[in-house]
């Protein structure tokens, strides 16, 4: 697959999309795999580079149909794994050994750590670790967050609205960190981060699904909530350390808002 991805991109003419196939291909296999360290090694990230430098980051590239959906592959290569409804209710962001400690089903426990503290981006106790809260009620209230995961190892969970959906994650993906704010540094031994409702039981009765990335395309369309039970994701780590940075309610240009969250993996020995 990746012998053909490079083929397609030594083959098109400078400026072409044609090179996102190179960067498809890297995001396949490690899904595939269940690696996303794959992702980070020199020989791929100069593949991707290249693909930019060939691609998008040309300044022959001009916008036209499939434009914006290469934008999420190249340059930071994202890709959509999965949405998290919300009906209001923060999302967490935990190891995922550690969701026996959290109990949002217990009214108590979800007055007293999440509603007293949601009204800024925080991260509340869980157990002897920290868990990062995700959603932004001003964005919109019932509401996906999508959730994409990079090349370099990041997470982001997007809240975005707008008459043109896609667009607006586009630019909350692209949006500039400076004005970020931190909101933890998120230890994640296990390897797997777990993504799932506050309100909900970290397991066992009251809980919800956790399943695994399903890489596709992004939404056209913000939609309805699905029929099905909401689920939460399981998304495997890059690294035993994040830096979690939240940017809350931004207006955009194109008439839409969003907000963001990136989970930023740091390296460690």
């Amino acid at each position: 697959m990746q012998a053909f991805a490079r083929e397609c991109a030594d083959n098109a003419p400078p400026g072409k999309l044609n090179a996102a196939a190179v960067v498809e291909a890297y995001l396949y296999h490690a899904f595939h795999e269940w690696d996303l360290r794959y992702l980070r090694r020199p020989a791929v990230l100069q593949d991707v580079q290249g693909a930019v430098a060939r691609s998008v980051g040309h300044p022959g590239c001009r916008p036209m149909q499939s434009w914006v959906v290469a934008c999420f592959d190249v340059p930071m290569s994202w890709t959509h794994i999965g949405r998290l409804w919300t009906n209001g209710e923060p999302h967490l962001a935990i190891d995922g050994d550690l969701r026996q400690h959290w109990h949002g089903y217990d009214d108590e426990v979800y007055e007293r750590l999440v509603t007293t503290l949601a009204a800024e981006p925080v991260s509340i106790p869980v157990g002897s670790a920290t868990a990062a809260l995700l959603g932004d009620g001003v964005v919109r209230d019932d509401s996906w967050m999508e959730v994409f995961t990079a090349t370099d190892g990041r997470i982001a969970i997007i809240q975005a609205g707008g008459s043109d959906y896609r667009t607006c994650v586009a630019a909350a993906l692209s949006y500039p960190l400076d004005a970020d704010d931190l909101v933890a540094d998120l230890e994640v031994p296990s390897g797997n981060i777990a993504l799932f409702s506050s309100a909900c039981e970290g397991v066992g009765e009251g809980s919800m699904e956790l399943i695994a990335p399903r890489p596709g395309e992004v939404p056209a369309e913000h939609g309805w909530p699905s029929p099905e039970l909401d689920t939460g994701l399981l998304v495997p780590a890059s690294s035993t350390l994040y830096q979690v940075r939240s940017r809350s309610y931004t207006k955009l240009d194109e008439g839409g808002c969003f907000a963001r969250w990136l989970l930023i993996p740091v390296m460690t020995d």
